[in-house]
């Protein structure tokens, strides 16, 4: 992965991409068009790295199974790359992650409301446990 070893200045500076046999300039279509199709890749289910999320049919979650894939930390790496320099050039990605996702990238704390995205049902079973919980607290006699 040539992406890897490109410093963290070089990172920063604006990205021009050429396609292999088309000739014109990048005036930001093209790196867009890149960043479009590599989305499109990194989110192809034959990596096994993303599935789609139990809530809805367009963010994805990290695949609880990616370890089937020998360079899914590797991959996970790049991905993060260019989530972070998609940024930089104020580039959007044509996916959504889960809100668990983000929590994560952004070292927030996680809740057990965020569970929602991942597993609806596993997410409803906690909330009636909790509820019950909580009734047969209030229900000790102090």
């Amino acid at each position: 992965m040539q992406f890897a070893t490109i410093s963290d200045d070089d990172l920063r500076n604006p990205l021009s991409v050429h396609f292999v046999g088309e000739v014109g300039r990048d005036d930001g279509g093209v790196t867009r068009d890149w960043y479009s199709v590599l989305s499109k890749e990194i989110f192809n289910p034959q990596y096994a790295l993303f599935t789609l999320s139990a809530a809805d049919d367009y963010t994805f979650q990290i695949n609880q199974n990616s370890g089937v894939n020998p360079d899914h930390l590797d991959f996970f790496q790049f991905i993060g790359t260019i989530v972070g320099k998609a940024l930089l050039d104020g580039c959007l990605l044509d996916a959504h992650f889960t809100r668990l996702v983000y929590k994560r990238i952004l070292d927030k704390p996680v809740t057990y409301h965020d569970m929602a995205s991942v597993d609806v049902q596993f997410y409803k079973s906690l909330c009636w446990v909790l509820l019950l919980l909580f009734l047969f607290w209030q229900s000790l006699p102090i």
